[in-house]
């Protein structure tokens, strides 16, 4: 992907970085919650982008994530190394899922 201006990160009170520089992005679509097909826009969507922020952000370097599904959007802005510790903490999750192993959880 060439580099394009402007993320689809929004700080929640519709502020973007229409500044950033956008190096990567992928999508992919997930299973709708019902209620969400019905009262939303009916798809459900989550996309990923490799950016650095305008001069307002530092020129610091993101990883902007959009999940949307069908009623609200949440807009997700992390560093590089927070978005690795998430994405390990959910291949662990999902494999410990498959397994059906793991300690059980307090609480409940």
């Amino acid at each position: 992907m060439s580099e394009e201006r402007g993320s689809i990160w929004e700080d929640g009170i519709g502020r973007r970085d229409e500044d950033a520089r956008v190096h990567w992005e992928a999508e992919t679509t997930h299973v709708p919650d019902p209620q969400a097909v019905r009262y939303g826009e009916g798809r459900c969507r989550v996309v990923v982008q490799a950016t650095t922020g305008g001069p307002v952000f530092r020129h610091r370097a993101h990883v902007d994530v959009y999940w949307h599904e069908g009623l609200r959007p949440s807009y997700i802005r992390l560093t590089p190394d927070e978005a690795r510790r998430i994405a390990a903490m959910l291949e662990t999750g999902a494999s410990r899922a498959e397994e059906g192993t793991g300690p059980p959880t307090s609480g409940a």
